[in-house]
């Protein structure tokens, strides 16, 4: 990390770093877990009952739009029941106990991304189970809400969220030859629609006569450059943009490792089954990615890399910056997991209730003008509407506030508080008005 002068103080720059080697694929683990519950999508319905014996690939539950979850090995539906998400979120998932031999589902091949029209591509996602921004003809009469949105443009980042992590960047070096391929396939579903490849500025140049068709968007390696809601907006002309204001915009976000692997299963024919994650932190002299199986147990990712976690360890789903403490190591890696961070127990600082010392160091380092110590004081007496008006609703949740603070305050913390508050009393608002309507209906 450096550090530049602006005005008499010393501000951090931190950013992305780079470290070489190759991405290591770990073998099956004995047992997985899979959520019935994603962001921003309708929870999945079951398919499948306790004790039922399923191969490989075989759909488990499915959204109306057809949007699945997939076993991700051979074996015993052990379990449908809770499950909690990095933040503590209960949902339900649903357990696989692995078989001794593991069998596939019938494989669909697409031969060729780049001589199949759009319709066969969309089709061959659907079908897969992809949550898909593209529907076919037949499915839009049956699903409703922000998956029937115009996609006008399309944003595929290969950057990665913090530093020490290398996933998408490891598209680019190890996987590049897959995502080109699957790059012009979104071209060809994407019609009209503008197509961005968001890469490191290193990168662009030889990027550009592989990617000829769509727009390259070089980033530095300055780590809030990297911030995705910031590109999004730059791509949309605007200051500040969620993915769902985007989304609602017509802007799509896809991650190159989305791509690749949507790609590589049009290819194959199978659904999703893997996921790569950086693992970095005690006992790791650099970081490593890892390929590993969706559902894959946090602890079982650990003890195949020889990593022990003692006592007054600490294990974070994510990168230092924006990473969730996860106390159960039998939590699974999902599509959104990409790195796991192991702290030993001196890196790990136990917060106080430390007041605010009002030195403003917070508001000078946030990159979208939040007034943070406010903000943070409003969301941690439980003031959401006022941490709202103070700006905790354009908060990008990049860190940057809590790593400068002397008071050693959790701010990223009390922000996302406020954030999570407003969002759980807009869906129950919702569900109210939902529930009121059917009954308005009912009696007519």
């Amino acid at each position: 990390m450096g550090t530049e002068r602006l005005f008499g103080f010393l501000k951090p720059r931190i950013e992305m770093d780079s470290w070489d080697g190759e991405v290591k694929t770990l073998p099956p683990p004995d047992r997985v877990k899979l959520p019935l519950a994603c962001v921003g999508q309708m929870p999945f319905v079951p398919e499948v009952q306790v004790g039922a014996q399923v191969r490989s690939g075989q759909i488990l539950a499915a959204t109306p739009s057809r949007t699945a979850v997939h076993a991700t090995l051979t074996g015993e539906v052990t379990s449908i029941g809770p499950l909690y998400t990095p933040d503590g979120r209960e949902i339900q998932g649903i357990e696989l106990l692995a078989a001794d031999k593991e069998v596939w589902v019938t494989a669909s091949p697409t031969e060729d991304l780049r001589q199949a029209d759009a319709d066969e591509l969309i089709d061959g996602l659907v079908d897969l189970g992809f949550n898909s921004p593209w529907k076919p003809e037949d499915l839009r009469g049956h699903i409703q809400g922000d998956e029937l949105l115009p996609v006008t443009s399309v944003a595929i980042v290969a950057i990665d969220r913090e530093p020490g992590i290398a996933v998408q960047r490891r598209i680019l070096t190890d996987f590049r030859s897959d995502f080109v391929e699957s790059v012009a396939a979104v071209k060809i579903m994407a019609d009209d629609a503008k197509v961005v490849v968001v890469v490191p500025q290193r990168f662009r140049g030889e990027l550009s006569s592989e990617l000829p068709n769509v727009e390259l968007m070089g980033v530095s390696d300055d780590y809030i450059d990297n911030d995705w809601r910031l590109i999004l907006a730059r791509i949309a002309g605007v200051g500040n943009l969620t993915v769902r204001a985007a989304r609602e915009a017509g802007l799509v976000l896809l991650t190159a490792e989305d791509v690749a692997a949507a790609g590589l299963c049009l290819k194959k024919g199978l659904p999703r089954t893997d996921k790569l994650v950086t693992v970095s932190g005690k006992g790791l002299a650099q970081p490593v990615t890892v390929s590993t199986r969706l559902g894959t147990p946090i602890g079982y990712i650990l003890e195949q890399l020889g990593l022990e976690v003692g006592d007054g360890d600490r294990v974070l789903l994510g990168g230092l910056l924006r990473g969730h403490p996860q106390f159960d190591l039998q939590a699974p890696i999902t599509r959104e997991t990409d790195a796991v961070t192991v702290l030993g127990a001196p890196e790990v600082y136990h917060p106080v209730e430390e007041p605010c010392i009002n030195c403003g160091r917070c508001g000078q380092i946030c990159p979208v003008d939040i007034q943070v110590g406010l903000a943070a004081r409003y969301a941690e007496f439980g003031l959401v509407e006022e941490a709202y008006d103070a700006g905790a609703h354009a908060c990008i949740e990049c860190g940057l506030c809590g790593f400068v603070c002397p008071a050693h305050r959790p701010l990223l913390q009390y922000m996302r508080s406020a954030i999570s508050a407003r969002a759980d009393a807009e869906a129950s608002a919702a569900e109210s008005e939902a529930e009121v309507a059917q009954g308005a209906a009912s009696e007519e």
